[in-house]
């Protein structure tokens, strides 16, 4: 990934954004996909969700895409 100031903006591009991208916009309303290695790092209550294999443009037809688990929201004092 690739990091810099564009127009006065913070960028970054590179494989890891446009898999993100492509993750967004395969999701439905509501929804939030993430690839294994980020279903990794969270918690395992978030982990339970689908799984299902994508097609997305530029990555091909073998990605997994596993839905995520919203969790409660948290109260604070």
């Amino acid at each position: 990934m690739i990091t810099g100031v564009v127009g006065g903006q913070p960028s970054a591009y590179g494989l890891p954004v446009n898999y993100a991208r492509r993750l967004c916009e395969a999701s439905q309303p509501g929804e939030t996909l993430a690839c294994g290695g980020v279903l990794r790092r969270l918690e395992p209550a978030q982990q339970g969700g689908a799984q299902r294999r994508l097609e997305l443009q530029g990555f091909g037809q073998d990605c997994m895409a596993h839905t995520l688990i919203p969790l409660p929201a948290r109260r604070t004092a």
